[in-house]
């Protein structure tokens, strides 16, 4: 019925037919997991060895003497410090005069932290220098806001806010 070539090219079609389903129809299998070697303990000695006597407290080396624990230090935020930077390069400015500059300097450190409470209030007293009452008021409010946890500071916000209402 079928010639020997046509059975050769069956059986070849059936067989690749064959391993293709077998291939796809197994799952791949996930790597073997190292073995970790366990290390026997060793069997306890009938008797311990002698401790040597420490000695005493005086008489201890540095070596000995434990690290100190180390404590938890505040995380600094590197613009607020930049910003207070700034800041004081702008209360310099101000000092000398240059009211302007210091504006300029101390709007940058703002820029850099908008908490910046030192920076509000040297403003407001950059803008009570140029004679404009309005922006001082606004920022010595802010200053009082981001200052109010600092007794010192609090003062000084208050005191300029009774100088800006004058």
């Amino acid at each position: 019925m079928y010639s020997k070539t046509s059975k050769t090219r069956i059986l070849v079609m059936v067989s690749g037919l064959l391993l293709f389903i077998t291939s796809c129809a197994t799952a791949p299998q996930p790597a073997a997991k190292p073995v970790k070697a366990s290390v026997p303990k060793p069997a306890p000695t009938a008797q311990a060895p002698p401790r040597a006597p420490s000695p005493p407290p005086q008489q201890r080396s540095i070596d000995s003497v434990p690290p100190p624990r180390a404590t938890a230090t505040p995380k600094v935020d590197p613009r607020a410090v930049a910003a207070l930077e700034i800041t004081e390069e702008g209360r310099m400015l101000l000092k000398d005069g240059q009211t302007d500059e210091a504006i300029t300097v101390l709007e940058r450190a703002l820029n850099l932290n908008p908490s910046n409470g030192q920076a509000c209030y040297y403003l407001a007293e950059a803008w009570m220098v140029k004679g404009n009452r309005r922006q001082a008021k606004s920022f010595n409010r802010l200053a009082g806001i981001h200052l109010q946890k600092d007794r010192e500071w609090r003062a000084r916000v208050d005191a300029q806010r009774r100088r800006i209402e004058r």
